[in-house]
C-alpha cells in the first residue's frame, strides 16, 4: 500500500477536515501521517520565499552596480585597465568577495584605502558606503556574489545591520593592516571551510549543510590516523572545536593539530578522550588549517553530526 501524499489524496484529506473543523483527531492523524510532506512543503515555500528576496536584491544590486561601483570595477566585474595597472580590484573569483559576509560587510560600509594582498590599485580609495541604507548595500554585495559566474550566499538588509552596530566608532577606511584585525576575528563559517579526510570525503558536504540530521561518515572502521582537517579561507584566531558525533562512533583519543601553511603542523591538544560531545580547549592561537587525528583503532565508524571551531569571545 503507497502512502505517497498526492494532489489527490491532499484534496480528498482537505476535504474531510474542512467538513470536520471540530475534530481535532482527525487532524492530529493528518498531521503525523503526512509529517514528511508537510516539513517539505514548508521547506519548499521557505526556498520560494528565499528565492524572491534574492532576485529582488540582484535586480536592485545591478542597479545600483552600474550606477556606483562600475566605473572603477567594470561592468564585467574585472577592474577598469588604467595603463598597466587596474583602478580597482577584479570581484571575478575574488576570495574576499566570496568568503565571509561580514568581512565584506566591513569593507563596503567603511570603505578601504592602500594596497589590496600587496597590489596596488591606481584608483587609490574605495569609499565608504555607510550613508547608504542596510537594504542598498546588501542588494550591491548579493549581485557582485552571484554574478560573472560567481555564485555564493546572499547578504541580507540584516546582515549589513549587524556589523554597521559593530563598526559604529569606525571613522575611516580600512586598510591591510587593520583589516586583517576583523579577518582574524573572522571566519567561523564551516561553509567557507575546505573539508578533507582520510575516508569519507563525499560525506563531508554534510557537515557543510543545514540538516543536522545529516553526517558525516567514514563507512569503515575507524584506524590510528584517520583524520578530519578544516582549511580557512585566511587565518583566523582558534582557541576550541566542537565535535558532535552519532551515538558511540568517535575516536577513543584524538589529538588536535594547527598549521599557517600545511607544512609545519603544531600540535595543541596531544591527546584527548573521545566522548559524544568532544570538547577541545587551547591557547588562542592563529591558524589556516586544522586537523584532528584519530589516535586508536575502534571498531565502529567515525560519524559526526557537526564540526564546529568558534571564533575565541573577545
Amino acid at each position: 500500500m503507497s502512502t505517497a501524499v498526492t494532489p489527490e489524496s491532499r484534496q480528498v484529506a482537505e476535504a474531510v477536515l474542512a467538513a470536520n473543523p471540530a475534530n481535532t483527531y482527525l487532524k492530529e492523524i493528518d498531521s503525523e501521517l503526512n509529517k514528511a510532506y508537510f516539513e517539505e512543503k514548508a521547506r519548499q515555500e521557505a526556498l520560494a520565499s528565499f528565492a524572491k528576496e534574492e532576485r529582488e536584491l540582484m535586480d536592485l544590486g545591478s542597479k545600483h552596480y552600474s550606477g556606483l561601483c562600475a566605473s572603477c570595477h567594470g561592468a564585467n566585474g574585472q577592474g577598469v585597465p588604467a595603463g598597466n595597472q587596474l583602478l580597482a580590484p577584479s570581484f571575478v573569483n575574488n576570495p574576499r568577495v566570496l568568503g565571509d559576509k561580514s568581512l565584506l560587510a566591513h569593507i563596503a560600509l567603511n570603505g578601504f584605502t592602500g594596497p589590496i594582498a600587496g597590489k596596488t590599485y591606481t584608483g587609490g580609495v574605495m569609499l565608504a558606503l555607510k550613508s547608504n541604507d542596510d537594504k542598498y548595500i546588501a542588494a550591491a554585495l548579493t549581485y557582485i556574489r552571484n554574478s560573472w559566474g560567481n555564485k555564493a550566499v546572499m547578504v541580507t538588509p540584516q546582515d549589513i545591520a549587524k556589523v554597521r552596530r559593530k563598526t559604529s566608532s569606525v571613522t575611516g577606511p580600512y586598510t591591510e593592516k587593520t583589516i586583517r584585525k576583523v579577518m582574524l576575528n573572522s571566519g567561523d563559517d564551516i561553509k567557507l571551510w575546505k573539508l578533507s579526510a582520510t575516508k569519507g570525503q563525499k560525506y563531508l558536504p554534510n557537515l557543510q549543510d543545514d540538516d543536522l540530521k545529516n553526517t558525516y561518515a567514514t563507512k569503515s572502521q575507524m584506524k590510528k590516523g584517520f583524520y578530519i582537517q578544516a582549511d580557512f579561507p585566511h587565518e583566523r584566531k582558534i582557541s576550541r572545536v566542537i565535535l558532535q558525533a552519532k551515538g558511540n562512533d568517535f575516536p577513543k583519543a584524538l589529538k588536535v593539530e594547527i598549521s599557517t601553511d600545511g607544512k609545519t603542523w603544531q600540535t595543541v591538544a596531544a591527546k584527548v578522550k573521545g566522548k559524544r560531545t568532544t570538547v577541545v580547549s587551547f591557547p588562542t592561537t592563529i591558524a589556516t588549517k586544522l586537523r584532528v587525528t584519530c589516535l586508536e583503532d575502534k571498531k565502529s565508524w567515525w560519524q559526526l553530526y557537526d564540526f564546529k571551531i568558534p571564533t575565541p569571545q573577545k
